[in-house]
């Protein structure tokens, strides 16, 4: 009776570490699972969508924006409707020798503001003497902030070529951005390359947090 009682005993133990054992195998499994939700490369963290602004140095009256500086002028100056930098909704500017892409009506309609970078809150305010109107609204991205943290800015006028793709944001220390994003994910990504030796070298593709559009011109 002794013996069956131990015996009895012996095997609830067993069971109980069997069911211990089971159960901590789940939490693990459970843990290092991946489920649509989540993507490689996070650590963990759900990959955040991108985020989309637009951008200008001008309200929608013309008026210039507080944080906007000017940082140069020039008296004489034609505009072009349409950027290349952001697309329709804005002007593309000369004055003398320069080009200043993208640029906003400012009131009176007689004065631009153009801005060099998505970046950096410094304009230059053009004098013009007639400004075409507008069309459209700017779908281009002008400007692109990596998951990493790195801002890059869209290259205007002629460029290279990756993968039979035009080489369009530089973000430097010799680090390009090609192609057009990839958004068939909420977190969008876009195909990246390091410029050494006198050639591109394709990395892995970059996920894009922030995404800088330009606002329409008024």
């Amino acid at each position: 009776m002794q013996n069956t009682t131990i015996l009895r005993r012996g095997l609830g133990l067993a069971l109980l570490g069997t069911l211990t054992l089971a159960l901590a195998l789940a939490g693990v499994l459970v843990a290092s699972g991946t489920s649509s939700g989540w993507t490689a490369g996070t650590n963990g963290r759900r990959a955040s969508a991108t985020q989309t602004v637009r951008i200008s140095p001008v309200t929608h009256q013309g008026v210039r924006k507080p944080g906007w500086r000017v940082t140069a002028r020039r008296a004489h100056g034609t505009c072009l409707d349409g950027s290349e930098a952001v697309g329709d909704g804005a002007y593309r500017c000369f004055a003398g020798n320069l080009v200043l892409d993208p640029c906003w009506a400012q009131r009176g309609g007689d004065h631009v503001l153009c801005a060099a970078s998505p970046w950096r809150r410094g304009v230059a305010r053009i004098r013009v003497r007639h400004l075409p109107a507008v069309h459209g609204v700017p779908r281009n991205i002008w400007g692109i902030r990596l998951a990493a943290g790195r801002t890059c800015t869209f290259l205007q006028g002629a460029s290279s070529v990756v993968h039979g793709q035009r080489v369009s944001y530089f973000c430097g220390e010799r680090l390009y951005l090609y192609g057009e994003p990839d958004r068939s994910t909420p977190g969008w990504r876009i195909g990246a390359a390091i410029f050494r030796r006198h050639r591109f070298h394709v990395v892995h593709d970059v996920r894009i947090s922030t995404a800088v559009l330009g606002a329409r011109s008024p």
